[in-house]
């Protein structure tokens, strides 16, 4: 019987390893898998034939929950806990080449890719966001335009 592996790594919103997270996986139906705590390097896993092919890893009692589908192969899956802070508030204005405003404003964490809000501009072209400290890149999309994006820029607490 071959055996499937299922490893799961917890980061932090800012990319980094979080050790000592409590994990749960666990079979659609709820049926436990294993739980577990990250190590060091911010991964815990399992190597079994009875690890089915869909799985649902959850973060317990790190700064808030965190659940992600997981399918086992040889790849560490990766569940980014959400921030549980305050936050930096950032704006500017997205208009096209007539004057009209943009579509829609998407930023992402520069280091995971992760998308962090979609905004969308007022009439004038006006938009701001409410983020975490971090660094992003901010991607201005506008109707038959080719989307624009900037970065990086990092944003800190006053």
């Amino acid at each position: 019987m071959t055996k499937k592996q299922a490893t799961v790594e917890v980061k932090a919103f800012d990319g980094s390893a979080y050790a000592g997270a409590q994990i749960s996986l666990r079979k659609d139906n709820g049926g436990l898998v294993l739980t577990g705590t990250t190590d060091q390097s911010g991964t815990v896993g399992i190597a079994s034939p009875l690890v089915p092919n869909r799985l649902w890893a959850t973060v317990i009692g790190a700064t808030t929950d965190a659940a992600k589908v997981i399918y086992p192969t040889a790849a560490v899956d990766t569940v980014y806990l959400p921030y549980d802070g305050e936050r930096v508030t950032i704006s500017s204005n997205l208009t096209t080449q007539s004057g009209a405003p943009g579509d829609e404003v998407v930023i992402r964490n520069w280091t995971t890719r992760e998308l962090v809000v979609k905004v969308v501009p007022d009439a004038n072209g006006d938009w701001s966001a409410q983020v975490p400290p971090g660094t992003y890149d901010v991607s201005y999309i506008a109707e038959n335009c080719a989307p624009v994006i900037h970065g990086p820029y990092t944003v800190e607490l006053p």
